[in-house]
């Protein structure tokens, strides 16, 4: 979901988890990083973006993953 959402912009979209940067532009590598920093659910991550639509596509990738946070409750 978050690599997806990450595709559609310009901006260079990165998640950070315990000192280890993933950058969310890279598709299937994007999607094997993040399975390799192992988050645990409740984890508190931080998602940066930048470039000319930054500020969209975050507010994307939080709505996504707000959506799917309570989807499961």
């Amino acid at each position: 979901m978050i690599v997806s959402d990450a595709s559609k912009f310009k901006s260079t979209i990165s998640l950070q988890y315990k000192g280890v940067s993933v950058n969310l532009k890279n598709s299937l590598k994007s999607i094997m990083n993040l399975m390799s920093i192992r988050i645990k659910p409740g984890a508190n991550v931080e998602i940066t973006a930048n470039g000319c639509d930054e500020h969209y596509s975050l507010q994307t990738i939080e709505n996504s993953l707000s959506n799917a946070t309570i989807s499961k409750l």
